[in-house]
């Protein structure tokens, strides 16, 4: 109250809270939401929250395992169509080739009787790649046609890529092995077909 004014003067207001009453709410207030308080000798206090212990809550682990559960369920089934993807080129790259064998076989011979690039499917060639078997359908050859297989082996199981003497290229799909994959009069490379 300054010394000028009169008790008159003060009369019906509320006189203004001393400075420790304020800093005494504030300590309260701060107190409550648990934390240090810091008061110099003035009026002046600063509140420092406490350090929460390292780690997580397991409502934060709950969430990161289902966030990982949602990506696995998106992302595992398209890295798998992606690998199968990725082994195809073995057989058809490889039938390309044994196909180009057997033509400069019948232009030396003008035949395709024992060409080596079409063995039995007893004696299938295992060599030239590691998901996929080569050999010439039962039957085949013959001195005027052919039909070289590439079946799939391992994880390209229920893969069969067929090519004969006049370039038709089929692929054969075991659904009971294969899923989302359909067979086509071509060399499928990818789920949606030919």
């Amino acid at each position: 109250m300054s010394h000028h004014q009169s008790a008159s003067e003060l009369q019906g207001t509320t006189p203004p809270a001393p400075e420790s009453t304020l800093a005494f709410a504030a300590v309260t207030r701060a107190t409550s939401v648990s934390g240090n308080l810091r008061c110099r000798p003035s009026v002046s206090c600063k509140f420092e929250f406490k350090r929460r212990a390292l780690g997580f809550t397991l409502i934060e682990l709950m969430i990161a395992v289902v966030i990982v559960g949602i990506l696995t369920m998106v992302a595992l089934p398209s890295y798998k169509q992606y690998v199968i993807r990725g082994k195809i080129p073995d057989a058809t790259a490889a039938l390309a080739q044994k196909r180009l064998q057997m033509e400069q076989f019948f232009q030396d011979n003008r035949t395709y009787v024992n060409a080596p690039a079409c063995p039995a499917s007893a004696s299938a060639d295992t060599t030239t790649s590691q998901y996929f078997k080569f050999y010439c359908a039962s039957g085949y050859p013959t001195s005027t046609s052919y039909i070289l297989d590439a079946e799939g082996v391992g994880s390209m199981a229920g893969f069969l890529y067929s090519v004969d003497q006049s370039n038709n290229k089929s692929t054969t799909i075991d659904t009971t092995l294969v899923s989302g994959w359909s067979a086509g009069a071509c060399w499928v490379t990818n789920p949606g077909g030919c």
